[in-house]
C-alpha cells in the first residue's frame, strides 16, 4: 500500500531518506526494507514513558480519583451550576473540567492542572464523597510539577513549520540531565517517577546507533548547536564528511559550485550591450570565469568538504531563538556542499504528529452534513487545508 502511495506521487523510493512513524511493531516492520532511516517518532516514546509512571499504583489511584470526580460533575448539572456559582464567588477563573483520553497523557496531564486550578471551587459539602483524599492531591501535584515542563518539550518537537529534529539531541540531553535529574528536596515517589521516564528513554534502548548518528549530524549542521551535543565530535565531523560527499556523488544533485558558476555567466552575457565593447568585455568576462572556474576545480571534493566544515566550525553559532533554514540561505554560496547536508537532515521531523493532524483535519471536512464527499475530494480538500497559510 505504501508503494502505491508512492506511485501516485510520483515518488522515488530510492529517494527518500527518512521516514518517521510512532513505535508500533506494524510500522517498523513495514519500513525495514525501504532504503532509507526508519525514526521512532520522540513524542510516541514519551508518551510510553509517561505511561509506565500513570500506573504506578500511587499515581494511578490518585488519577483515577480525579478522573471519577470530573465524570460525577459531568453527569450531574447542578454540579455544574454549583460550580459555575462557586467560580464567580472566589474570582477563579470559569473554566470547565477536562475529561482525559487514557492513551494520552497529555489530556491526564490537563485534567489534573484543572483540577488543581479549580480545587477550591469543586470542594464542596455536597461533593466531599467525590473528593481525591489529601494524599492522592499531594501526589496529583507532584505529577503535575514533574509533566509540566515535559509537556512544553512535546509541543515544541510537533511543530510543522519550524525545524525539529536538530533539536532532538539538546532536548534529550537537558531532560536528562535537568528535568530528570534526582534534587535534594524531591520525595520519593517523585524520584521514582523520574526514574521510570529516565530509564525508558536511554538513547541505548530507544535510538540505535544509526538513529544516533543521523542525531548526530543533524544537531552538528543546525549553527545554533554546532559540535556542542554530539557524543563525539570526530565522529560526527566524519559522518557528516562523509554525507556530504555521498550527496556531492549523487546523480541527482547538483554540484552548487558549478551552478553559480554557469548562473554568473548567463548573467552576464544577457546584460552586456551588442557593441564591440560590449563583446570585448564579454569575451575578457567569459576567460575571468574561466580562470576562476579552473581555480576551483584544483581542489577535489573531498578537499572542499573539509574546507568547509572548518570554515563552518569557525563561525560563531548563532542564538537559539534564531532561524537555522534563514542562516543556511545566507550562507549557502560559502559553504555549498555542507548545505546539501543542511538541507537533507532539517527537513527530517522529530515526531509524527503532523501526519496525526492530518487524519483530523479529514474528520472535521467529513461531517454528517458533508457524508457524501467523494474520495478525491476529500484528498483535495484535505490538502488544501494542510497546505494553504
Amino acid at each position: 500500500m505504501i508503494e502505491n502511495m508512492l506511485l501516485d506521487w510520483k515518488i522515488k523510493k530510492e529517494n527518500l531518506s527518512e521516514i518517521t512513524t510512532d513505535n508500533a511493531s506494524n510500522m517498523k516492520k513495514a519500513f525495514e526494507l525501504f532504503p532509507c532511516v526508519w525514526f521512532p517518532c520522540f513524542g510516541h516514546n514519551l508518551n510510553l514513558a509517561i505511561s509506565k509512571v500513570l500506573k504506578i499504583p500511587r499515581v494511578e489511584s490518585a488519577t483515577r480519583a480525579c478522573r471519577h470526580l470530573f465524570q460525577g460533575f459531568s453527569r450531574s448539572w447542578k454540579c455544574k451550576r454549583e460550580l459555575q456559582k462557586k467560580q464567580a464567588e472566589l474570582n477563579i477563573p470559569e473554566h470547565s473540567l477536562i475529561h482525559d483520553v487514557v492513551t494520552r497523557w497529555g489530556s491526564t496531564f490537563e485534567m489534573i492542572s484543572r483540577f488543581l486550578e479549580q480545587q477550591q471551587a469543586i470542594c464542596d459539602r455536597s461533593t466531599w464523597h467525590l473528593m481525591p483524599k489529601d494524599t492522592d492531591i499531594t501526589v496529583l501535584e507532584k505529577l503535575s510539577q514533574l509533566l509540566c515542563p515535559l509537556l512544553d518539550f512535546t509541543d515544541v518537537l510537533a511543530s510543522e513549520k519550524q525545524v525539529t529534529l536538530t533539536s532532538l539531541n539538546p532536548v534529550l540531553e537537558h531532560n536528562n540531565n535537568e528535568i530528570l535529574q534526582d534534587q535534594e528536596e524531591d520525595c520519593a515517589l517523585t524520584k521514582q517517577m523520574k526514574a521510570v521516564i529516565r530509564e525508558d528513554l536511554l538513547m541505548q534502548r530507544r535510538y540505535p546507533e544509526e538513529i544516533k548518528n543521523v542525531l548526530n549530524i543533524s544537531s552538528f549542521v543546525d549553527p545554533r548547536f554546532k559540535g556542542s551535543f554530539a557524543e563525539n565530535l570526530d565522529d560526527t565531523v566524519k559522518a557528516c564528511s562523509d554525507e556530504a560527499m555521498a550527496l556531492a556523488s549523487h546523480p541527482d544533485t547538483e554540484d552548487p559550485l558549478a551552478s553559480t558558476t554557469q548562473s554568473s555567466v548567463r548573467t552576464s552575457s544577457t546584460t552586456t550591450k551588442k557593441s564591440l565593447s560590449g563583446l570585448l568585455q564579454q569575451i575578457t568576462s567569459a576567460k575571468k570565469n574561466r580562470s576562476q572556474a579552473s581555480a576551483h576545480e584544483m581542489p577535489s571534493i573531498q578537499e572542499r568538504i573539509d574546507s568547509e566544515i572548518k570554515l563552518y566550525v569557525s563561525l560563531p553559532a548563532i542564538s537559539a531563538d534564531s532561524d537555522p533554514l534563514a542562516w543556511w540561505k545566507a550562507h549557502v554560496e560559502d559553504i555549498p556542499m555542507l548545505s546539501q547536508v543542511a538541507r537533507k537532515y532539517h527537513g527530517f521531523p522529530a515526531t509524527s504528529v503532523p501526519s496525526e493532524r492530518v487524519f483530523s483535519a479529514s474528520g472535521h471536512i467529513i461531517s454528517p452534513h458533508r457524508s457524501r464527499l467523494s474520495t478525491e475530494n476529500v484528498n483535495m480538500l484535505t490538502f488544501l487545508h494542510c497546505n494553504m497559510n
